[in-house]
């Protein structure tokens, strides 16, 4: 069986965005196969959490790359993408290269 994609490079980052996470409200959970992309969850887990738009923000600096929704990369003006979700989810994909990318989800702070 080949494998496709990049679970150990994925399973290699995941450790260092849980520790972002963690540091700023949030729980990360992988969910998914990590044969195509590697897909996340992030709840706000402390009243301190702050918003999920800031915690990819950081993701992005963290990781020096691209967040893309579809095919549109950053604006100009570096406003990050996203896409409302079912019961108030947002998602955002940031793009690693060579095909692999993070998509996450974030649930809303109440």
């Amino acid at each position: 069986m080949i494998v496709r994609g990049f679970p150990a490079a994925y399973i290699g980052l995941y450790d260092m965005l849980r520790q972002t996470a963690i540091d700023n409200g949030y729980a990360l959970a992988i969910h998914g196969s990590l044969a195509k992309d590697m897909d996340l969850i992030a709840a706000p887990w402390t009243d301190e959490a702050i918003e999920g738009k800031k915690l990819v923000e950081l993701f992005v600096e963290q990781l020096g790359m691209v967040c893309q929704e579809g095919v549109t990369v950053l604006s100009p003006d570096n406003e990050i993408c996203k896409g409302k979700k079912p019961h108030g989810r947002l998602a955002w994909n940031i793009m690693l290269g060579s095909s692999a990318y993070i998509d996450i989800s974030i649930m809303p702070r109440s």
